[in-house]
């Protein structure tokens, strides 16, 4: 949700907004700007589409953390994450164990 108050600043922010709906995750521990976020979606509305909310339960994991555990190598990440980095090429310097 906090990307979306700087949806504005986005590349081709415009094109986005006109070819699709939105799907904002809010996140219980954050504090939206609502009237960014109304301008936003003013945006959306403008050109037929429209934004909706999924409020989810606040996770304590952020990319940034992950990019520097996969800088530094570190086994932090369960297998499974990295695997699944790994196949779907998440992050492009990521080169598998």
């Amino acid at each position: 949700e906090d990307a979306f108050a700087e949806f504005t600043r986005w590349y081709h922010w415009q094109e986005l907004a006109s070819l699709c709906n939105l799907v904002v995750v809010s996140r219980i521990h954050h504090n939206a700007d609502p009237v960014a976020n109304e301008q936003v979606e003013a945006c959306f509305l403008q050109v037929g589409h429209r934004v909706s909310y999924l409020h989810m339960p606040y996770l304590d994991v952020a990319s940034t953390h992950i990019r520097a555990q996969l800088a530094l190598r570190e086994k932090d990440l369960p297998a499974s994450v990295f695997a699944y980095i790994c196949e779907n090429g998440l992050y492009s310097s990521v080169k598998s164990r």
